[in-house]
């Protein structure tokens, strides 16, 4: 039956077209042109079903096939049918050898006073008009990967820049430092390294902004967001500024014009950075007996963001109008005000560009011989959820910090600028090491808090170390790399593997507190770090020691907290009597190591390897008067849990044990 409807909705363009009537499950061929081969010739009228089944297994490529069976489904045509005037399926098919695309496509015939079942399918060749297209895509595809390629060495020379130039910097400030230390060098040795520092900083100080400026211009800075303590961050500032206006003679102030929140959301480093490079130019802009100050106001509070105003104002030198024009371009300028006053234009230049990176605006008024107004208008996202006695919780001095770093200089000097602020620290020089300390401090129960991991060290980089140290101890440990590379380079695998921060090479006394402060906010670590403890009172414990006086020594400690020991004379009899007890009646064991006839590394080993549930979780512990890390190691290799050495305190036995018997 041929259908004038048929002939009118679909073009000459077509191979062929079929009509479908679902109702009777039934196919005839309307039109065909040349020698195309479909499955069913004109005038014949076929099951639909058969000839699609058909059709799919014999032409259509095997890839694609599901699909189009999927599309020539008669319920498949009619809810596509009812979304749209024609639905459109293109695919591969292979006929007599050579594979091709081809179009099909659907509309509906109507049937006055019927429901829709009767189906127009046109077939087209579209093999030409497809391979063209996968040609265009491909040209464009290969165009992108040579451009990206062209402009991947540019981020990678710049990454090797920083490290190359950081690397050595790094190295001269650390030594400078450690040879100020040497109390034995003269006043006058001391001056000259004293200004070797203060160049070297002031070079790395310019090395940054120009590696700043690079990262801005390629589009590789990026913005680290993260809740931060608002007042904090303005006290660091101020700390700094404060120092340097007194150095100078000046006088510097800093008010709050309005309330606003503790905590909000952004990225604080970076707004720390405009801040202190404003206030810094100030500074340098400003001669005694002048004066610097910040003002701080809320000017607008909506939805959950807030917008604040940042103004600092100075009484320096000014500029007038022409140097306005370009005092945020680095590569203008006044030369006599950059060479009098030791600026750049750099760092504000950077700022402007960090001020807009983060939606803000900022502006600058000044006048020739009366001073400067700079204006900095951010708009932050506010965090109700944190109480403003959180910084209460934070005591540096409390915090343990392992130093990782291959290079033994730079390690040392980590831990010198640690030891200026009060921060307890060790340091080695391998990533093998640092996860040999970590057990054994854990072994201890004197965990490291925070651990300085260098990225790049042979044999197993910073990375791969965190990784092991995260799987091992998850957030108990928090770790922080510190690199002399750009870490926009290295984030991605970064956070793969659960590092929780970065500092960039070399640290500095005067901004680690602050940087740490940051940090233990953001990975709430409190100063006691203690986990929750179980109820000692009234528990049973296993005691194995072979001299008589500790273990009467120990049984008294014990019953201060009413728990009662029963008191094995060696390793065989503490391994006898735990395989005696009924599964659950002791709550600990308290091992010595050096026993007769079975030591305690044995009996731990022993214990664990009974066929009972209580073996494999109860606390062991180990009590020794051998305190070297490989006797620790020993111990935890054993299967004990901790190691405790002799003489034991009873407020440090009472801690371990508390922390380690779960509650019932």
């Amino acid at each position: 039956m041929r259908s004038d409807d048929i002939i009118t909705a679909l073009s000459a363009d077509y191979h062929t077209i079929l009509q479908v009537d679902t109702k009777t499950d039934e196919v005839s061929c309307i039109r065909r042109h040349g020698t195309v081969d479909i499955g069913i010739t004109e005038k014949d009228t076929i099951s639909y079903r058969e000839w699609s089944a058909g059709y799919a297994a014999r032409v259509v490529t095997e890839d694609d096939r599901p699909a189009f069976i999927r599309f020539t489904d008669p319920e498949s045509m009619l809810t596509g049918i009812q979304n749209g005037h024609a639905i459109i399926h293109r695919y591969r098919i292979n006929r007599n050898g050579k594979d091709s695309f081809e179009q099909l496509k659907v509309v509906a015939v109507p049937s006055v006073g019927e429901d829709l079942h009767k189906f127009g399918l046109a077939f087209s060749d579209i093999d030409k008009e497809s391979r063209d297209t996968i040609e265009r895509i491909n040209t464009l595809s290969t165009a992108l990967a040579d451009t990206e390629k062209a402009a991947r060495p540019d981020g990678a020379f710049l990454s090797r820049m920083s490290h190359d130039i950081r690397t050595p910097m790094n190295a001269i400030i650390g030594l400078n430092t450690l040879a100020l230390n040497d109390d034995t060098i003269s006043a006058r040795t001391r001056n000259y390294l004293e200004k070797i520092g203060e160049s070297a900083q002031h070079l790395l100080g310019l090395i940054n902004d120009i590696l700043d400026i690079s990262r801005i211009e390629s589009g590789r800075m990026t913005l680290h967001k993260q809740e931060f303590a608002l007042k904090s961050l303005i006290e660091q500032v101020n700390n700094t500024i404060k120092a340097k206006c007194s150095d100078k003679g000046l006088t510097y102030t800093c008010h709050y014009l309005s309330p606003f929140d503790d905590f909000y959301y952004g990225d604080d480093v970076k707004l720390k950075e405009v801040l202190t490079s404003i206030l810094n130019n100030a500074v340098s802009m400003t001669e005694a007996p002048g004066s610097v100050s910040m003002s701080v106001s809320r000017t607008a509070l909506f939805d959950d963001q807030t917008t604040l105003l940042f103004s600092i104002r100075d009484t320096g030198a000014g500029f007038d109008e022409e140097q306005l024009s370009g005092l945020f371009d680095p590569l203008a300028g006044d030369d006599n005000v950059h060479t009098t006053h030791a600026i750049t234009g750099l760092g504000l230049a950077i700022a402007k560009s960090l001020v807009e990176m983060m939606d803000g605006i900022i502006s600058v008024e000044s006048e020739k011989g009366v001073g400067t107004e700079f204006s900095v208008t951010v708009t932050l996202k506010n965090v109700v959820q944190r109480a403003a006695d959180d910084a209460e919780l934070i005591d540096l001095h409390n915090i343990y910090v392992l130093v990782v770093d291959d290079n033994l200089n730079s390690a040392r000097y980590t831990k010198t600028v640690l030891d200026k602020v009060g921060i307890k620290s060790d340091y080695c020089t391998s990533g093998v090491d640092a996860l040999r300390m970590i057990e054994i401090q854990h072994g201890k129960h004197d965990p490291y808090h925070l651990v300085l991991m260098d990225c790049n060290m042979p044999e197993m980089d910073g990375l791969e170390a965190t990784e092991k140290i995260k799987a091992k101890y998850g957030n108990a440990i928090t770790v922080v790399i510190l690199t002399a590379y750009n870490y926009d380079y290295i984030a991605e695998d970064a956070e793969r593997v659960g590092v929780d921060s970065f500092l960039v090479k070399p640290l500095f006394p005067a901004n680690v507190v602050d940087e740490f402060e940051r940090i233990v906010r953001r990975n709430h670590i409190t100063r006691t770090q203690e986990r929750g403890k179980a109820e000692l009172a009234g528990r049973r414990i296993l005691l194995a020691e072979d001299i008589a006086i500790n273990a009467e020594i120990l049984m008294d400690i014990l019953s201060m907290e009413n728990i009662k020991a029963d008191h094995a004379q060696n390793g065989r009899l503490a391994v006898e009597m735990f395989r005696n007890s009924s599964e659950g009646e002791y709550s600990a064991v308290l091992m010595d190591v050096r026993m007769p006839e079975m030591n305690g590394l044995e009996a731990a080993k022993a214990i664990r390897a009974l066929d009972r549930a209580d073996a494999r979780q109860i606390p062991i512990i180990a009590l020794t008067a051998n305190a070297f890390d490989e006797d620790i190691k020993y111990s935890l290799q054993a299967g004990m849990n901790a190691h405790l050495c002799k003489p034991v305190q009873a407020e440090q036995l009472f801690q371990v044990m508390g922390e380690l018997i779960q509650d019932e």
